[in-house]
């Protein structure tokens, strides 16, 4: 069970930083300027 949790706790960790990091790259090669639902926030 114990390796279950960490194996969990690692997947949502890697989720967490993939989300984090895909909108950045995305908004590098598809947004030249910022849009303002991002400033807004």
């Amino acid at each position: 069970m114990n390796g279950g949790k960490g194996l969990l706790i690692s997947l949502f960790s890697f989720i967490g930083t993939f989300a984090l990091v895909t909108p950045t790259c995305l908004g590098w090669f598809y947004e030249p300027k910022r849009p303002d639902e991002l400033e807004s926030k």
